[in-house]
């Protein structure tokens, strides 16, 4: 086997971050300390490979599980909400954006078509 190349680790941390909905401080804190135990570990055997760091750490989605069954459940409960508000509100306003760009799309179209009414597109001369 090869040993883990700093490559593999950086898909590593960044499977396991993209499995985290919410990075907060905490989310960064618990990163950072699982790259310094994983760094340590890797200088202690400089041979290890990534099904190693997969068997100590585990992987990604299961690291991430660990680290939101070992929360408080309070805690967990309003990062939850936090982040379905967060997402409600987000949806909201790109909904008013959209309406508010739709009915100013139709305010210019009509006001486009009463100047092309108001134009004198022709003239007719009658001769007697």
């Amino acid at each position: 086997m090869n040993p883990v190349t700093d490559a593999q680790l950086k898909d590593y941390y960044k499977s396991i971050k993209c499995l985290l909905p919410i990075c907060r401080k905490e989310e960064k804190q618990f990163l950072s300390a699982l790259a310094d135990s994983i760094e340590e570990f890797c200088a202690c055997r400089p041979d290890a490979t990534l099904d190693e760091i997969y068997e100590r750490y585990g992987l990604p989605n299961q690291v991430v599980a660990d680290y939101y069954t070992s929360m408080d459940y309070e805690d967990l409960e309003k990062r939850i909400s936090f982040s379905t508000m967060l997402k409600r509100l987000c949806a909201f306003i790109v909904i008013l954006v959209l309406l508010f760009f739709s009915v100013r799309t139709v305010l210019l179209y009509r006001s486009y078509q009463k100047s092309n009414e108001a134009t004198i597109t022709e003239k007719v001369i009658v001769i007697e």
